[in-house]
């Protein structure tokens, strides 16, 4: 009985401690922000491509150009894009990830966003599905493709 009660005396002054209410709601404009939908494509743009191989790339860490390397490289001025973004190319229903890797000239004309790797325009890995796959080196054709959609990815 002394348990019991005891117990109950725990139980009593426990249910008194008071309790703070629920937290309060985010602010207006966190709520905006979360609402806000991730990874939303941007675009279309004309993807050009460039083959430099064995040229330094202007990140740090990246290393030199290689053809086969899925990289981007951006306007160094463009506040949107850092050494090591990830982004994600669509055409034609086919997509594929690139890292931004290199630095491309400011004088490039207002159009680019992106100057791609050859692999991702030469191989046509942006293009639509095909029966046999090609070996990797496989050229088919470099061209600036029309109507690619992009987004960031984490």
């Amino acid at each position: 009985m002394r348990k019991l009660l005891a117990l109950l005396g725990c139980f009593v002054l426990t249910a008194a401690i008071p309790v703070d209410p629920a937290p309060s709601p985010l602010p207006p404009v966190a709520l905006a922000v979360a609402a806000e939908p991730a990874g939303r494509w941007n675009g279309p743009i004309r993807l050009p491509w460039y083959n430099q191989e064995g040229q330094p790339l202007g990140c740090p860490g990246a290393g030199a150009y290689k053809r086969w390397k899925h990289a981007v490289a951006v306007r160094q001025s463009d506040p949107r894009f850092e050494c090591g973004d990830r982004i994600e190319l669509r055409y034609h229903n086919q997509t594929v990830k690139a890292t931004v890797m290199d630095h491309m000239s400011e004088a490039a004309p207002s159009w680019v966003v992106f100057d791609a790797a050859a692999i991702l325009n030469c191989r046509l890995l942006l293009a639509p599905s095909r029966r046999t796959p090609k070996p990797k080196g496989y050229v088919s054709g470099c061209s600036t493709l029309s109507g690619v959609e992009w987004r960031k990815i984490p």
